[in-house]
């Protein structure tokens, strides 16, 4: 089992390492028929687990014709020589306000290299940027790739192994961590601490007086380091 496994993650390695760069992005309504063309890629065993009912080459550009870019999270991993898509995952609105429906799908000369996890934790960010809240995936029970990758995700598997819900806190925007500004009160040159984030720093600067050890208020460089902020310590 152990071998079998590893001769797995070699020929995936090796599919990798020969294959054209790609590159991960997000989508938009004028690759709509490079996404088409990317579904009708896929035999009806792949097009049975991804859709479920309606397999034909008909209802795969029905399907992709109902789809709305400028609502949904579509991304897309594509060759940056050719233009082809040979990965996509998609959140798209549910009835349920702040609810998605998720999907993924990987063309099978770049399976089994993380390239579905990658794309789906971009589409599930993008959608938490949204503001929606839950996401939903449908799929066969005897779909094992994507049964592993939902829980790897921390989904909450329905008994019946064919759906799962994820709530979308952990993939939001993450909050900066807090800093400690070392406040001069204008006048009177006491120090006074103040705990804040970046994105406020120059706010409290400017309301309580200059930043001690700077002649101005915090600035950030292009390090990333904030001029006249310690970090915070415990």
């Amino acid at each position: 089992m152990q071998a079998e496994a590893m001769r797995v993650e070699t020929d995936a390695h090796r599919r990798t390492e020969s294959a054209p760069p790609l590159r991960i992005r997000r989508l938009d309504e004028e690759e709509l028929p490079a996404i088409e063309q990317h579904l009708l890629e896929f035999g009806w065993l792949d097009r049975h687990a991804r859709f479920g009912a309606g397999t034909s080459d008909l209802a795969v550009a029905a399907y992709v014709l109902r789809m709305n870019p400028s609502c949904a999270i579509l991304v897309g991993a594509v060759e940056e020589a050719s233009g082809k898509i040979v990965g996509l995952a998609g959140a798209q609105l549910a009835l349920a306000p702040g609810h998605v429906k998720m999907a993924v799908t990987v063309h099978p000369d770049h399976s089994s290299c993380g390239l579905g996890r990658r794309l789906l934790r971009q589409a599930l960010s993008g959608a938490a940027a949204q503001g929606q809240e839950v996401a939903h995936f449908f799929f066969s029970a005897d779909n094992r790739p994507i049964l592993a990758l939902v829980c790897s995700l921390g989904a909450d598997m329905a008994a019946t192994f064919d759906r799962a819900e994820l709530r979308l806190d952990a993939f939001g925007p993450p909050t900066p961590p807090p800093f400690v500004l070392l406040l001069r009160q204008g006048g009177h040159g006491s120090v006074r601490r103040v705990v804040a984030h970046p994105g406020i720093c120059e706010t409290l600067a400017a309301k309580s007086g200059r930043c001690s050890g700077d002649d101005g208020p915090p600035t950030c460089t292009q390090s990333g380091v904030w001029r006249g902020v310690a970090p915070r310590r415990s």
